[in-house]
Formats: C-alpha cells, structure tokens, sequence
C-alpha cells in the first residue's frame, strides 16, 4: 500500500500477486476457511472505519489539516 497516513494501520490483506487469480482467491478462501481470522478481520475493519474512515473521523482528520497549516503559516 502507498506509505500515506491513509493506509498506514489499514485492515486490509496485502496481496503482492493482485494479479493472479488462484493466488488472490487463495488468500480469500484462508480467511473464509479460518471464522476466528474471519472475525478478527471484521473487527479490525469496523475499528479501522469508526477510527480512521468515517465521515466524523475524516471530518477530524481535514479539521486538524487545516488546523496545523493556519498554525505553521502564522509562526
């Protein structure tokens, strides 16, 4: 994933082989297979969207943006 404050702790899977199929659908099918990863994954990914993705959170995130750069101009 890019190296941005966006994906730095994202919840998604990394696949290095995107496209090849059977190694895409190879790393799906472990996570479907193994419900505890499964679950884990899922709670990581609601964590990931209240904390980080959502439209409160990103509202807080261009707020602190807009915050920093009125700050840094004024120093």
């Amino acid at each position: 994933m890019p190296a941005n404050a966006l994906y730095k702790d994202h919840p998604g899977i990394e696949v290095d082989e995107i496209n090849d199929v059977d190694r895409v659908a190879s790393v799906l099918q472990s996570v479907l297979e193994d419900p505890a990863q499964h679950d884990t994954f899922q709670q990581r990914s609601l964590q990931a969207w209240e904390s980080q993705y959502s439209p409160p959170a990103m509202a807080t995130v261009i707020a602190r943006t807009i915050e920093s750069r009125k700050t840094g101009r004024s120093c």
